[in-house]
């Protein structure tokens, strides 16, 4: 096998204990690379985005759900309501890129910011 999908088989061995900043950095790099994630390791990001949902800064919010709407991978209503309802709850600390990228990416995913967020 070649070093990206060894690369890809290691994501997803250690995915189910990422941090938030590990998930960013992780999906960010594919979404730079245009390189959707396998279902699998999809997945397993999403499950663990939702898990630690109450846990991300506004820079990994932002970051994940812009690097999710870039790939295309649906997150599913709960997750993106989980985020948005932690991006409420952090909305003095978002600075403007931040803002900006979480509002192009919600409205990407079809749920524009002035909507209230997904119910789980």
């Amino acid at each position: 096998a070649g070093l990206g999908s060894e690369l890809l088989r290691r994501a997803r061995e250690l995915a189910p204990g990422m941090a938030p900043a590990e998930i960013t950095t992780l999906l960010r790099a594919l979404a730079a690379m245009q390189m959707t994630p396998p279902p699998d390791l999809a997945g397993e990001l999403l499950r663990r985005s939702l898990e630690l949902s109450d846990n991300f800064t506004p820079t990994e919010i932002s970051s994940v759900l812009w690097s999710l709407a870039t790939l295309g991978v649906d997150p599913g209503s709960e997750l993106v309501g989980g985020m948005s309802r932690r991006a409420v709850a952090e909305v003095l600390s978002f600075r403007p890129e931040e803002m900006e990228q979480l509002m192009w990416a919600l409205n990407r995913m079809g749920t524009p910011p002035g909507q209230p967020a997904p119910d789980p």
